[in-house]
């Protein structure tokens, strides 16, 4: 698949999206009109008696089967709305749980690999990853070197952006800054990152590393990472 047939189903999923959205919104204000529209005759000069008798309402109460004693909300229209709402859902899972098993596997690649992370969690906008402390992890004094805890911080950060851009983009780190609060020691360690900002081309992200001592999570290092999205293809000449 070439760059420009993926921006353009990018662009296709992103037009689903706002279309399911926009049906569930519209079913949801009728049934909630059509509710108010309940009461009865209201005063219209008052702001209750104008909601309960606008054009809203009364296209509700036309779509809904009012007739003065019943009233079937969900008839043939509404199970509609509801069911091209479902078929576009149905259509988008299958894409979306594939960008996240994608994303879970190119994580574990090279030098983070190596390292031994693995992934927790992978949401729209936060990406979580674990690392089982090794003796190989560990500095002179026994605490895990700072630069596995930075190497995590950045990558981490990285997929939390991958969460939000189109699948033929790639992310790069264009600036990197890391707090180190205390020694990190214990079993393992984690990092959450989630995006702070993000643009047309520029994110930030926040990762944030804990270390797992007696069950209990102790904050030892924050990093805030600047990234880029951009076409692996223009950094390979």
């Amino acid at each position: 698949m070439n760059e420009s047939s993926a921006e353009t189903i990018n662009t296709v999923r992103k037009t689903l999206y706002k279309v399911a959205g926009a049906a569930s919104l519209l079913v949801f204000i009728l049934f909630l009109m059509g509710i108010v529209g309940l009461f009865g005759d209201l005063r219209p000069d008052t702001i209750v008696g104008w909601i309960a008798n606008n054009w809203l309402v009364k296209l509700f109460k036309m779509n809904a089967g009012f007739n003065g004693e019943s009233i079937y909300v969900f008839n043939l229209l509404d199970i509609a709305i509801i069911g091209l709402v479902g078929i576009i859902s149905l259509g988008l899972y299958p894409a979306l749980k594939n960008r996240v098993t994608f994303l879970k596997k190119d994580y574990v690649q090279g030098f983070p690999a190596y390292c031994g992370f693995i992934v927790d969690k992978v949401d729209k906008r936060v990406f979580e990853s674990r690392l089982i402390i090794r003796p190989e992890h560990k500095q002179q004094d026994g605490f895990v070197h700072a630069g596995i805890i930075a190497t995590m911080a950045d990558n981490t950060a990285g997929y939390s952006a991958y969460t939000t851009i189109p699948e033929n983009l790639r992310i790069l780190t264009v600036e990197f800054k890391i707090n180190y609060f205390k020694p990190a020691k214990g079993n393992e360690i984690i990092c959450k990152s989630k995006v702070l900002s993000g643009g047309k081309k520029i994110i930030v992200s926040e990762s944030e590393i804990y270390v797992i001592l007696n069950k209990k999570e102790i904050l030892v290092s924050k990093a805030l990472v600047t990234l880029i999205e951009t076409h692996i293809s223009n950094h390979l000449d």
